[in-house]
């Protein structure tokens, strides 16, 4: 991909094209248009490698399919069909079609009779042999090769019946830019699989293509094409490496493309190094040690060619005004953001990164402690965040806060947090603000140095208080929380001054007029003392006899009836903050969508428990798709999101079991669902199978899918079969009838009536003797041949051989998938 990109960025037409294109409003991971015009402005305007991950995602691909050899014909044509649609209607249509299509006609002219069948194609490219070849000019000779149709293969032409015929291509049109694909990849019947083609075939800088020309073709301009590009590929069928070799303009030199280098190379390098072949071992035939040749796997698979008559406009310069103004403008933005991070992690040494919690951050967290700094389980809290120089004095800093929550700075009150001995994360200690030379570095150094970031909470004074508690043993700042068991949730309502010698139930008072309900209110009192220990609190017990300190944290409920409880519980709800903490304890969010490719978007996220059982997994998702939870069927996931497991439905199986550990950091696991026609207990003491049905003629007629006990005989299977299809008939392999003396041309025609195998279909088959048991060669039948006369061994059988002449790859790193470009 990278060779062909490079090769049709330096065709500064098909280039300028591109840049025509409208992308101002498009997104470049969508826009195949937008990624690649970001692509060559990179490679017009910086000095550093060019990625083309943008481009890939665009396309549609995953990551897996950016790392596959692609059929660089099949990419080029599919990228072009694309760019083509995008150019509708723009000032770039047709650009591709004057620059890449020419014209051929495909001919079967009578010898006896004045009659001609042909018909004209437009093409983008041309595949060229390469095996038995030995350079490009015969190449051309062997495509408009013409084929005489004579004897039993003449030509049955309209109105004149059998007629001697000539079969063949010849080219009506050359475009400007010339494609060559050289088939260095062909499909090898004898080993059934693909290979390369290694052998030696030449190319010249320059070639006359006007004998290839109809005598009908326009010839007032010259068909003298110049070598622009060559596209070399250095390895074997199963991988390799990829280069291009380019001359960008008349006066430039060649170079090579080679991954993020570029250097000048030799004709050597252009022209022998990649004809393919054998090399000697760079011994002279007088010398006395004996010359070996040395096969080559590097050589060319494409060549691009510009007709001279087209040079300059082909590859004429660019000017500034052929850029778009948006792309520009887009791009250099992304440079200064991407300028000022490279500054920021060069500078990141000289600063701080506080965060802040202020009383709003603290009523919409849902979680222990004030705020979630590093739960690899849940996001971290969305708090107010700093970026502090160091030597930054603290004062200024305290200044810069109160301007930010558009405050006076007397109302501004900053704690420092600091992580207890039980991993709880707390205010401590208030900052003095009487030292102006005070930094805030030292701030962090001295009040909270096992911490890397700077954690404060934000003690902010009411407007007609005259100030803030001072800390002096006996006042002590807490925190409060509400436990809503009707909502299943945690709303934090704010900090509150006591006295150590206050009662714990004291603070109903001040919970019913802040939640304004009446004063009479029964309340129940929790303290959050860790994750795991959250222990109700005596009323009538003080601050003092609780061991209650500054920046502790009390939860709040409103007492319910036992059957609330009750209720709650068998829903499998909370019924107090103890069991609410619990689930907050356990609680993992996990992303779930279809197991079908196609529907990769289409996923939602559930919070879960990780103490939840199976089934319980499964009545939450069934609840959110509204489909019955015992059919549906779960499948884990790799990290990369690819299947996993199929998960097995077990009573005692915990979430936490199923997800298990990850190691990549905040990485949220993900589960694929399927529903299903049937129910999960019954699927899994059963079989799934899928039959092919041929039919009688062994053509595929349809699929029929089956869900059997996996008890079942293939007679069972039959029975079922019989059922769902209508009719009765052979499958495949089958038997058939030879008969004594029959030449085996005849016993063909009765074949394909009985396959019912279109004639142009059937030309291509090929029939062989073949013993199943064996692996040995098959012994191909002629014509003549009659079947009857052969002595059957018990495993013979007649094979029927479908050459494959597509030229798909099959074996390696090659798809036989169609390559797809969505953007």
């Amino acid at each position: 991909m990278n060779s062909l990109l490079q090769s049709l960025y330096c065709t500064r037409y098909f280039r300028k094209a591109v840049y025509q294109i409208p992308t101002d409003n498009d997104t470049a991971s969508e826009s195949v248009a937008l990624a690649l015009q970001r692509v060559f402005y990179g490679l017009q305007t910086s000095d550093q490698p060019v990625g083309t991950n943008e481009l890939t995602k665009s396309f549609g691909w995953k990551s897996l399919d950016s790392f596959m050899q692609h059929d660089v014909q099949e990419f080029n044509r599919v990228l072009q069909d694309k760019l083509e649609s995008k150019m509708k209607g723009t000032a770039a249509e047709g650009a591709i079609n004057r620059l890449f299509v020419g014209k051929m006609k495909s001919y079967i002219r009578c010898v006896n009779v004045d009659f001609e069948s042909s018909r004209t194609e437009e093409f983008y490219d041309i595949q060229l042999n390469v095996k038995g070849m030995k350079n490009l000019r015969e190449s051309f000779q062997d495509y408009v090769a013409v084929e005489t149709l004579e004897g039993d293969n003449k030509y049955q032409a309209e109105g004149h019946g059998l007629q001697d015929a000539k079969k063949g291509v010849i080219f009506q049109s050359f475009p400007p830019v010339l494609h060559l694909q050289l088939k260095r990849f062909e499909y090898d019947i004898q080993r059934d699989a693909m290979v390369k083609i290694n052998d030696r075939h030449e190319f010249p800088y320059e070639i006359d293509l006007e004998e290839f020309l109809d005598e009908a073709a326009d010839r007032s301009d010259p068909h003298v094409y110049r070598l622009h590009g060559v596209l070399v590929h250095s390895g074997d069928l199963h991988g390799g490496h990829y280069f291009a070799l380019i001359k960008p303009d008349r006066e430039t030199r060649w170079l090579k493309f080679d991954d993020d280098r570029v250097t000048p190379v030799t004709d050597k390098e252009v022209l022998d190094d990649n004809y393919g072949g054998e090399s000697t071992n760079g011994l002279l035939q007088h010398q006395r040690q004996q010359v070996r040749t040395i096969k080559r796997f590097t050589n060319a698979y494409m060549l691009v060619y510009i007709r001279e008559s087209k040079l300059d406009e082909v590859l004429g310069n660019l000017t500034d005004a052929d850029t778009p103004v948006h792309l520009k403008r887009m791009i250099e933005e992304e440079q200064r953001v991407a300028e000022r991070k490279r500054r920021e992690r060069d500078e990141q040494h000289l600063y701080l990164t506080v965060k802040l919690i202020t009383d709003q951050s603290f009523q919409q967290h849902q979680g222990f402690d004030l705020a979630t700094f590093d739960d690899k389980n849940w996001p971290a809290s969305e708090v107010p965040t700093f970026r502090v120089l160091k030597q930054e004095p603290y004062v200024k800093f305290k200044a810069r806060v109160a301007q930010s929550m558009d405050v006076s700075t007397d109302r501004v009150r900053l704690w420092v947090l600091v992580g207890r001995q039980n991993k709880t994360v707390r205010p401590d200690v208030p900052i003095p603000d009487h030292d102006p030379a005070m930094t805030v570095e030292v701030v962090r150094t001295t009040m909270a140095a096992r911490s890397t970031d700077l954690r404060l909470y934000l003690d902010l004074r009411g407007e007609h208080d005259k100030g803030h508690p001072e800390p002096n043993g006996n006042t002590l700042m807490i925190f409060l929380k509400y436990f809503d068991a009707a909502k299943q949730q945690l709303f934090g309502i704010g900090k509150v001054y006591v006295q150590r010698q206050m009662k714990v139930g004291d603070l109903s008072g001040v919970i019913c007029e802040s939640m304004r309900w009446p004063g009479s209110t029964p309340l129940r009192y929790f303290e959050e003392i860790k994750p795991g220990m959250i222990e109700l609190m005596k009323s009538k017990a003080t601050f003092a006899q609780s061991e209650i300190q500054d920046g502790d944290i009390i939860c709040f409920q409103v007492e319910i009836s036992e059957k609330d409880i009750i209720d709650l519980e068998n829903q499998g709800l909370a019924s107090s903050p103890v069991a609410f903490y619990d689930f907050l304890q356990n609680r993992v969010i996990i992303h779930f969508r279809p197991k079908d490719e196609q529907s990769m978007d289409e996923g939602f996220d559930l919070t879960l428990s990780k103490k939840m059982t199976y089934d319980m997994m499964s009545q939450k998702v069934g609840d959110r798709l509204k489909h019955d939870p015992s059919k549906l069927r779960f499948t884990t996931t790799q990290p990369n999101g690819q299947p996993k497991l199929v998960l097995k439905r077990s009573l005692n199986q915990a979430v936490a079991e199923i997800i298990q550990p990850t190691y990549l950091a905040h990485q949220t696991p993900t589960i694929l669902y399927e529903l299903l026609d049937v129910s999960i207990a019954e699927l899994e003491t059963k079989r799934s199978l899928k039959v092919v049905w041929t039919g009688l003629h062994n053509k595929e007629e349809g699929t029929y899918p089956f869900l059997l006990p996996k008890t079942s005989t293939v007679a069972d299977l039959a029975e079922h079969l019989m059922k769902t299809v209508p009719t009765r008939a052979h499958g495949v392999p089958f038997r058939y009838v030879c008969k004594p003396g029959e030449k085996f041309s005849e016993t063909k025609k009765r074949l394909a009536v009985r396959l019912q195998v279109p004639e142009k279909d059937w030309a291509k088959y090929r029939f062989a003797l073949i013993q199943e048991a064996t692996f040995r060669q098959p012994t191909y039948i002629n014509d003549d041949d009659c079947l009857y006369e052969h002595k059957f061994l018990a495993d013979d059988v007649l094979g029927l051989d479908h050459m494959d002449k597509s030229n798909k790859r099959i074996n390696g790193p090659y798809k036989n998938e169609a390559l797809v470009i969505k953007g």
